[in-house]
């Protein structure tokens, strides 16, 4: 009997075991210098959001638009900021959002998107005419003569997420229709001008998914993304494009980027680009500058008057055996560049303790095993530290 009961003791006690081994070390808040320089968290310049300040104040909404690379694709970082301000300010919708399921890639963890055909797809780094990549840095496409596709966010009900005015980003010959249900109850002939982004539909009941359909003796179809919006809520839209492999040449070269970009009224953009530049070991500065320079005026061009905040890369290792070498010179580079630009930086390398700080991220199990991309921990720590900014400049 004793025996039984030492063994039934020490099988509940090994799945407890096993649990604490395979976690991370906890966070101590006495740590957190060693990896996040809080002095440096901060951006270079103060009341840059006076703007957007008032705008909130008088009740109106206000967009914010984040560039990146994979580090915002899986909006982890990014859905800590937008929570944040959209639980101070209001949340007028969840924002542009693409069909990353259907072309294979991974997601956001609160979209899915679905479709009864198979889609081409490819994203900025790949894109090759005819098929070229939109708003989203991404485009799924197909020859066929009917085409379907749904997309939505998963559990609207408990986050609040149902919208009911979308803008879509979509190219093709035909009829397209947009569908709030399974059925064809609720159904919208969409315009020339709403397919292509040009004009936002308002949709007849809120929703948590919209089912987009093309027909028609035209053959072909592209979509590139939607943004779900809500008519009367005022507050803030927060944005997350992020393309896997992406660098600034390549968002620079993306013409129809540029042409639907602009349509959104974003009322600042966050860039957040840099390290997969820093995967070349033999970068050419002079070119990088000069392309970090033509974003900052492609945006003030599409968006005359809208706040860029040029955000530099987190600290990373290159090939997971040294800190990479580079990252302080794409750092320092991006900094200067906006500062000779006249817009705002945000030095996230600096902020992270830069080099010597890469190893306590990697100590508290704030990377990936590659040592480039973080842990949902180390993003949502990044996230933190952005929103942070944020609620200050917005005098919170």
């Amino acid at each position: 009997m004793r025996l039984r009961l030492l063994l039934l003791c020490c099988l509940t006690m090994i799945p407890g075991m096993l649990l604490a081994a395979a976690l991370p070390p906890v966070l101590p808040d006495s740590s957190r210098n060693s990896y996040v320089h809080s002095e440096m968290n901060r951006l270079s310049r103060s009341d840059v959001l006076k703007e957007l300040k008032r705008k909130l104040e008088r009740g109106q909404s206000v967009r914010i638009i984040h560039l990146g690379d994979s580090h915002v694709q899986a909006d982890m970082m990014t859905r800590v900021v937008r929570r944040g301000l959209q639980e101070r300010y209001g949340n007028a919708g969840r924002g542009l959002v693409f069909a990353y399921q259907l072309a294979g890639t991974n997601a956001p963890s609160d979209i899915e998107s679905f479709s009864s055909i198979k889609w081409s797809a490819t994203r900025l780094m790949k894109q090759t005419p005819p098929m070229t990549c939109g708003i989203c840095g991404y485009v799924v496409s197909t020859d066929s003569l009917n085409a379907d596709l749904a997309i939505g966010v998963k559990q609207a009900r408990a986050k609040g997420e149902f919208f009911d005015r979308v803008r879509i980003f979509a190219s093709g010959g035909g009829r397209a229709n947009l569908r709030v249900s399974a059925d064809d109850a609720l159904t919208v002939t969409l315009s020339e001008d709403e397919l292509a982004g040009r004009r936002s539909v308002d949709l007849p009941v809120p929703t948590d998914r919209v089912y987009l359909d093309k027909s028609g003796e035209v053959p072909g179809f592209a979509f590139y993304g939607i943004s779900f919006e809500k008519k009367e809520v005022p507050g803030i839209i927060y944005d997350a494009i992020g393309v896997n492999g992406a660098d600034y040449a390549a968002y620079v070269g993306s013409e129809l980027f540029w042409q639907q970009i602009g349509t959104l009224g974003a009322g600042a953009y966050v860039v957040a680009l840099g390290t997969n530049e820093a995967q070349n070991q033999q970068l050419n500065f002079d070119l990088f500058a000069d392309q970090v320079r033509t974003m900052v005026r492609k945006l003030k061009q599409v968006s005359p008057g809208a706040v860029v905040i040029l955000s530099t890369p987190p600290p990373s290792y290159y090939r997971r055996t040294q800190v990479n070498p580079l990252l302080e010179t794409i750092a320092d580079t991006i900094v200067r560049v906006a500062d000779e630009e006249g817009v705002v930086s945000w030095d996230l390398f600096h902020a992270a303790n830069a080099a010597e700080g890469a190893s306590e991220w990697q100590k508290f199990g704030l990377f990936r095993p590659d040592k480039v991309h973080y842990s949902r921990a180390g993003y949502e720590l990044q996230g933190e530290m952005m929103l942070d900014l944020f609620m200050r400049q917005l005098g919170d």
